[in-house]
């Protein structure tokens, strides 16, 4: 095969020189040109370039603009779920209409944030399906909203009804609490409720049943309460509780001080038996367990009195009776012990009832409230003592300890809200026997007190104090009676007279002192008094009090017993020893009436003797100089003197125009 000469094989033999290859000139159209196609490809390479750049700039945007619009659409979402609630708006059976109409509306306003109508149509069709399963979602909550709000309007209905029946009457509650239960069966069969929460409701109203019935208990007996949370049995002990009203302070009852449930003793603690004495203060508990201590005392002993056989052949109700007549004593009454050996009911409560009437009847309601449990009869305290009720067995040990301590908290606050009442009782009594011995002192007369009430509220020592102070009193009252009558002197002498001789017993001589003391302080007063108001200490005297009653008497006064009582006056304060410048004709009451008129006359400024006064002194003599005639000076004189109203001047001025009418 020829070989194909290549380009230095044509050149050999040709001289070469330094200076290169000269070319001819050639046509310059072929190279412009060539240049305007190579411009023309350039322009179309950039323009291709910017067309590329500017697509890839819009789908940016609209990528932008999409994720916008998606995180504004998805915002937006979980805004408008928000607004679905009962506490956004209540009206839940609107919720999804209100939906159907907003949702739309604003999937629009977020698809116009996109500019591309393409994306823009992209964006709608794939949020529809958001739009279908938010609608979908808020239907939903509306049905379980609307399910919720009846399920708790059936509770808050069902919560009054079982409010309605703790107030109520065991049976008529034990009815309406059968009426609940009906309706959760209701709820259950219509699908409001499931069986399982019917269950857990029908415990949750159980419970509340009993908070509610217990919570009115300690309304109305806070003791009775407590004793229904502990579940006390039937017996004695729980009789004599409902029996006795407890009392924390002391009072005296029958015989003796008592407290806590009537008793005479206290038992604390660690055992001690302590006395009750005025001035303590008993605590429940130590009570509780000095009546348990006083009915394990008496049925010990009980064996000895009527025999052990013959007390437990008894029906539980007439033991109780017994042990409870026995609690304070220790035994029963001979006339109850008998009845107890013959078996016969009948016969044990009617020696009870008859009991009642002994020691003044002190115990008599007691006594017929035991012969009544002994007979059996229904309603009587022993059919009332706290037992812990069935419905009660559902509260839970938190539950029981709240109430339990609700319960005893509203007991103690009653035991020291009767305790103050106690103390306030006492004082006030101790205020009305003061006033009673003051009373005696001052004119012999006794109050109303009750002795009895003395007796019981502060004790038999009180009572005995109160009589005798009450006795020396009266005798005071008796030995002072006729010192407003008598001049000092006299007066002295009987206090003297009544001067204890030291010796003899205390008591006997403090009781004498403190009548002497008694009598030399009316004294001092009687004497006071005729020195500061001598027309008072005058008609304390027997004689001056008849003739101003007959002075004062509307339909039978006259000038004559108006003198009279003057004379009297006048004559009475001689008698007594008070001294002639002092003495008062008239009682103050009539003076200052007399010095009021006086005021009353006018007069001059320049000339106090102008006609018009003289004329109304005239007037003012000629009325009094009527009724007390030659007493009449005295009269306007100490009248004068006792009205505060009068000036000293107006006092001059009246008096010279009275002393110058006798000359004209």
């Amino acid at each position: 095969m020829p070989r194909i000469p290549t380009r230095d094989s044509l050149r050999q033999g040709v001289p070469r020189t330094t200076g290169g290859i000269v070319s001819a000139p050639r046509d310059v159209v072929g190279p412009a040109l060539q240049r305007t196609g190579k411009q023309l490809f350039e322009v179309a390479g950039k323009q291709a370039t910017e067309q590329k750049q500017q697509e890839r700039l819009r789908q940016q945007r609209s990528a932008l603009e999409l994720a916008s619009a998606r995180a504004r659409w998805t915002s937006s979402l979980l805004s408008e779920q928000k607004n679905y609630t009962p506490e956004q708006s209540p009206d839940y059976e609107n919720w999804s209409r209100a939906y159907e109409v907003r949702a739309p509306i604003w999937q629009k306003q977020v698809a116009q944030t996109i500019s591309d109508p393409q994306v823009r149509h992209q964006f709608m069709a794939e949020t529809q399906d958001d739009l279908e399963k938010v609608g979908f979602s808020i239907g939903t909550l509306a049905w379980e909203t609307g399910l919720s709000a009846k399920r708790a309007e059936a509770d808050r209905s069902l919560l009054r009804q079982v409010d309605t029946a703790a107030s109520q009457s065991d049976e008529d509650g034990k009815s309406i609490m059968a009426g609940v239960r009906a309706t959760l069966q209701d709820m259950v069969d219509t699908g409001v409720i499931s069986v399982e929460e019917a269950a857990g409701r029908s415990v949750g109203y159980a419970r509340q049943y009993a908070s509610a019935k217990i919570a009115q208990i300690t309304k109305q007996d806070p003791a009775l309460a407590v004793s229904v949370l502990r579940g006390e049995q039937p017996g004695p002990a729980g009789l004599i509780r409902q029996l006795h009203s407890f009392r924390s302070t002391p009072y005296w009852h029958g015989r003796a001080n008592r407290a806590g449930y009537g008793s005479d003793t206290v038992t604390r603690e660690d055992g001690t038996v302590e006395k009750v004495v005025p001035g303590m203060t008993v605590a429940r508990g130590d009570a509780d367990r000095d009546v348990n201590r006083r009915v394990d005392q008496f049925l010990s002993g009980v064996d000895k009195q009527v025999g052990g056989k013959v007390f437990d052949r008894l029906a539980p109700n007439v033991r109780a009776a017994l042990v409870s007549v026995g609690y304070h004593t220790g035994y029963l009454p001979d006339d109850v012990a008998e009845a107890v050996g013959s078996g016969d009911v009948e016969a044990i409560a009617a020696a009870i009832a008859a009991d009642g009437d002994e020691d003044g009847a002190v115990n008599r309601q007691v006594r017929l409230a035991e012969a009544a449990i002994a007979r059996g009869e229904g309603g009587t305290p022993y059919e009332q003592i706290a037992r812990r009720p069935a419905w009660a067995d559902v509260l839970e040990p938190e539950q029981t300890t709240d109430l339990l301590d609700t319960a005893g908290r509203e007991l103690e606050r009653r035991d020291s809200r009767r305790a103050l009442a106690d103390r306030v009782h006492a004082r006030q009594l101790g205020q009305d026997i003061r006033s009673d011995i003051r009373s005696v002192f001052s004119d012999g007369a006794h109050t109303d007190i009750d002795a009895d009430s003395v007796s019981r509220e502060l004790g038999p020592e009180k009572l005995r104090q109160w009589l005798e102070a009450r006795q020396d009193a009266t005798s005071v009252a008796a030995k002072a009676q006729n010192m407003p009558s008598l001049p000092d002197e006299q007066i002295a002498e009987l206090v003297e007279a009544h001067r204890p001789e030291p010796g003899g017993e205390a008591e006997v001589f403090a009781r004498r002192q403190a009548v002497h003391e008694r009598l030399s302080r009316r004294a001092s007063e009687i004497r006071r008094e005729r020195r500061q108001n001598p027309a008072r200490a005058a008609i304390r005297v027997p004689s001056v009090r008849q003739v101003l009653s007959e002075a004062q008497d509307p339909s039978a006064t006259s000038p004559q017993k108006v003198q009279a009582l003057v004379r009297e006056m006048v004559a009475t304060q001689s008698a007594l020893g008070i001294a002639k410048p002092a003495l008062a004709p008239v009682p103050d009451e009539w003076a200052i009436e007399i010095g009021k008129a006086l005021t009353r006359i006018p007069t001059g400024q320049d000339n106090p003797e102008t006609a018009e006064a003289v004329t109304g002194v005239r007037q003012v003599y000629a009325d009094i100089k009527e009724q007390f005639g030659e007493f009449a000076d005295e009269v306007i004189a100490h009248s004068i003197a006792r009205t505060r109203a009068l000036s000293s001047d107006m006092s001059r001025h009246v008096g010279g125009l009275i002393k110058s009418l006798p000359q004209g």
